[in-house]
């Protein structure tokens, strides 16, 4: 069993994730959803760590859209198990202040014909990218796919041990417990 924790994008909604909850619950998976749509700055980051602290297994961050922006941030506050960039915006390695989010297992699963989104993506050490069709938004066009997508990634060795690092987050509005 895996717990992700799904943070969507400010273009999105929770109920975005719907389909792909269901299906990641039917396989025995725990998710956790993040609404960051509310809050700015360092709270982004800082909401998502908190989810994190409060799962009961190595979480896996899944990012979508510009939700991508705060993984760093959120690297600084939690260790992951694992980041799926999903469809998301990956931020230069050299642009973050933080550089300890370059350390942990990390996939990117977007559409092959972004090549924008590609390239950023093969510009971070390790990143592995994984095809996956359904556009910008692929929870909502293709969960099923995404889900095979997100259970291959539970599969891989984290390559660090998860946990509460640098300054934790003292609460957690904005988070959805488990559907």
């Amino acid at each position: 069993m895996a717990t992700f924790v799904l943070v969507n994008g400010t273009g999105s909604t929770q109920d975005d994730w719907a389909a792909l909850v269901e299906d990641l619950e039917d396989r025995g998976d725990r998710c956790l959803l993040v609404d960051i749509s509310s809050v700015q700055g360092e709270d982004q980051a800082d909401r998502i760590a908190w989810a994190a602290q409060h799962s009961l297994t190595s979480p896996i961050l899944v990012a979508h859209g510009d939700a991508g922006a705060y993984v760093p941030e959120a690297l600084a506050r939690f260790r992951f198990a694992h980041v799926v960039w999903l469809a998301a915006e990956v931020p230069a390695p050299e642009s973050t202040t933080e550089q300890d989010w370059l350390t942990v297992g990390q996939t990117y699963a977007g559409d092959p014909e972004d090549q924008v989104a590609e390239k950023a993506a093969l510009a971070v050490p390790g990143m592995e990218f994984e095809e996956l069709a359904g556009g910008p938004c692929p929870q909502l066009s293709s969960p099923d796919e995404v889900a095979r997508t997100l259970a291959r990634c539970a599969r891989k060795q984290p390559t660090a041990v998860p946990g509460v690092r640098g300054r934790a987050p003292e609460r957690g509005p904005g988070v959805a417990p488990p559907v």
